[in-house]
């Protein structure tokens, strides 16, 4: 999915880029603003500010509000039409490689895995393309011209911002490479669980061919406690029949 992904994301990553620059422009005009603002509480306090300034801080203010919500509403539209584009290519380019084989070729579960990938997997690729990864990348462009910022007019404080970056990728990597392990480690759990329960299904007509009731539900009861104790990885207990 990766490699496709690859090879269709030339048109859309002109989309993708928009939509980051108006992110950029969203994230800055909100920095601006609280500058302004820590600005104008500070003037009113020391008494620099005169009464007359304080309309322009305003104008400014609302200024600033007014470009802030044209960017974000714009920056949602391109990023859901980077959504919609990508999500389009890529159930086209999925259907017509199926298209190649012949119908013989799928079975019951094959098809239920198609369905998985063309719906569910391509949403989730949506998803994470088109809305985190632009506003992640507009984030660390903002985080980066505040600390060359900050190294400029103190270093103290930029090298501070520097460390809490690196922290918070570090985070970031190691939660993402996290969940991947955990996704694979469920994936698993849940192949051998079902290997369990077909194995459970098909020795039913053998417990079933035992005369004696009693020993039919003890010789049940037990392989279902061996049952539960293999999904969790304990040691299995043999049926005592």
């Amino acid at each position: 999915m990766i490699e496709l992904f690859k090879s269709l994301a030339t048109k859309e990553i002109k989309f993708m880029t928009g939509a980051i620059i108006t992110f950029i422009i969203m994230e800055l005009t909100r920095v601006m603003a609280i500058f302004m603002v820590l600005c104008l509480i500070f003037g009113i306090v020391n008494g620099t500010i005169a009464d007359n300034a304080i309309r322009f801080y305003w104008l400014g203010l609302a200024v600033l509000l007014l470009i802030q919500v044209g960017s974000t509403t714009l920056g949602d539209l391109i990023s859901h039409e980077t959504g919609y584009s990508l999500v389009q290519r890529l159930r086209e380019s999925i259907t017509m490689r199926l298209q190649q084989f012949s119908l013989a070729f799928y079975t019951k579960e094959q098809l239920s895995e198609v369905s998985s990938i063309v719906h569910k997997d391509v949403d989730t690729m949506e998803m994470v393309v088109a809305h985190l990864w632009t506003r992640m990348l507009a984030s660390i462009v903002v985080s980066s011209i505040l600390g060359s910022c900050l190294f400029y007019v103190h270093w103290q404080l930029g090298l501070a911002m520097a460390v809490g970056i690196a922290i918070a990728l570090w985070v970031l990597i190691s939660g993402t490479n996290k969940r991947q392990q955990l996704h694979a480690m469920k994936l698993r759990d849940n192949v051998m669980m079902l290997s369990y329960f077909l194995d459970f299904i098909k020795g039913m007509s053998v417990l079933k061919s035992y005369k004696k009731m009693i020993c039919y539900k003890d010789a049940l009861l037990l392989l279902l406690v061996s049952l539960a104790t293999v999904a969790h990885g304990l040691p299995t207990v043999q049926p005592g029949y």
